[in-house]
């Protein structure tokens, strides 16, 4: 009699996600531009993803994390990369960045600290974009000797903070209150700022760090300057091109409208070209 064949093990399924949506419009436009930056900044020398499941156990698809971003450094960029499996890539995320949120505060504070700590992560920050949850808005951690130390933050004038990330080797800026839109901010009664993140190299002077107000920080253009811009760039190119193409040829006295009375120097021109 035969035996019967034993059925084959199921496989592990291992989510994209943990399904839950992005908190605000503030959030994903912070990930957004965090990606953006990385992508400037790194191009397909390391990997970085935004909102991926991070497995660190295998065979355990309960035993996952989903930072907003996290980023590795040496390792190409694969866009491919669906699910981050520790045990399959081998790397813990040098750097991981987490939005906070109201009801994640508590979360993002104790239990994923403690868990990035375990793993290894060397560089753990928080960021604030909505306001109200944290003070300072961004905060970063670095890992020595399996505990979390706070990064020294370089307060702005204009509200905001700077802190360096010694994996990423870049300098992260929170900024305040921005003068077009202090008005704003107190009508709407938050206090506090109007948020977003930027990034630049460490070492480098913050802008509103050094001896100007924030009143004097430079505006963004009207749409009025902006037109007028675009159009005197135009007025350039047509010119380029006219001179590259020996379409534009210098002008001449004959060129100079009939009737119109000449200064001395247009004089001189012209008798200079008629050889006079």
């Amino acid at each position: 009699m035969a035996k019967p064949v034993p059925q084959a093990a199921a496989s592990v399924v291992y989510p994209d996600s943990d399904g839950k949506p992005v908190e605000s419009k503030q959030h994903y436009q912070v990930a957004h531009y965090v990606m953006s930056a990385f992508h400037a900044r790194f191009g397909d020398s390391a990997d970085y993803a935004s909102n991926h499941g991070f497995y660190y156990e295998e065979g355990n698809p309960k035993k996952v994390v989903v930072p907003d971003v996290y980023w590795v450094a040496d390792k190409p960029f694969n866009i491919m990369l669906r699910t981050y499996l520790l045990w399959e890539e081998g790397r813990v995320p040098n750097f991981v960045l987490e939005l906070a949120s109201a009801f994640a505060k508590k979360r993002d504070a104790e239990k994923k600290r403690k868990l990035y700590a375990r793993l290894g992560v060397k560089d753990y920050f928080r960021f604030d974009p909505v306001g109200g949850v944290m003070t300072p808005k961004l905060q970063g951690l670095r890992l020595e000797a399996g505990a979390y130390k706070p990064v020294p933050a370089v307060a702005l004038l204009d509200g905001g903070s700077s802190v360096c990330s010694e994996e990423l080797k870049l300098e992260l800026r929170a900024w305040g209150i921005r003068p077009r839109h202090a008005a704003a901010a107190r009508e709407r009664g938050r206090g506090a700022a109007d948020g977003g993140t930027r990034a630049g190299s460490c070492g480098r002077r913050a802008p509103g760090s050094g001896n100007r107000t924030s009143s004097n920080r430079t505006r963004a253009p009207s749409d009025r300057t902006r037109a007028r811009r675009v159009g005197a760039g135009e007025r350039g190119l047509a010119r380029a091109v006219g001179r590259r193409a020996g379409s534009r040829r210098r002008r001449t006295p004959c060129d100079w409208p009939a009737g119109r009375t000449l200064t001395a120097r247009q004089r001189g021109a012209t008798r200079r070209w008629r050889g006079t």
